[in-house]
């Protein structure tokens, strides 16, 4: 409905990895800008996307120009936020020198992936708040690219879902059962949906 409200003089910026999201070019009227990985759909894509317990860094391309692009947020999932805000920034009427200023100065909320020290040296990443399937399965995908000698998820069960209950509760556990955490952690009635999707992929004694 809002791709659909704006009008031809205007813009619709799409995330083109997310085949749910690419759908919505088709009610738009406005002029479509897509971003993503995919150098041959995307307008603005990016390359070498890296992320550490430092920030995610990126390089995002756009016509002829390459820009080095580093946020203070964890997890290579982050890469497509900030597309998207350069993007707006571009049609806004900023110069890069800003875009990459206002980036670099980014704050994760609490409990959208900060990190905390926890114990015995260890390093928490909070990801706690409103968590949903999405980023439940870009939160495992992080824990696989840091570098740590062992690798724990925990993971609460996920409300309002409504219908998707079951359904989004196994694809994290699908994912889960495809980047193996050394341990995985089940908190809350429907996280046993988790638990048994993680079980086809993971020991049993490595899901509790």
């Amino acid at each position: 409905k809002l791709a659909a409200a704006v009008p031809k003089s205007g813009w619709v910026i799409i995330n083109w990895e997310d085949q749910n999201a690419r759908k919505i070019a088709s009610v738009a009227t406005a002029k479509i800008i897509f971003y993503g990985e995919n150098k041959d759909k995307c307008q603005f894509w990016a390359s070498d996307v890296r992320t550490s317990l430092s920030g995610t860094s990126f390089t995002m391309h756009y016509q002829d120009k390459a820009y080095k692009i580093k946020i203070p947020l964890i997890g290579r999932h982050h890469s497509y936020t900030a597309m998207a805000a350069a993007i707006v920034g571009t049609l806004c009427g900023l110069n890069w020198e800003e875009i990459l200023a206002g980036l670099a100065k980014t704050v994760p909320l609490e409990g959208r992936g900060n990190i905390q020290p926890g114990p015995k040296e260890t390093i928490i990443l909070n990801d706690s708040r409103r968590s949903n399937p999405a980023s439940s399965i870009a939160g495992l995908q992080t824990l696989v690219d840091l570098s740590a000698k062992r690798k724990i998820a925990v993971l609460g069960e996920m409300a309002e879902l409504g219908d998707y209950e079951e359904e989004g509760h196994r694809s994290v556990g699908e994912k889960a059962a495809g980047t193996k955490p050394d341990y995985l952690i089940c908190v809350g009635g429907a996280t046993k949906y988790i638990a048994q999707e993680a079980r086809k992929g993971m020991e049993n004694d490595r899901v509790i």
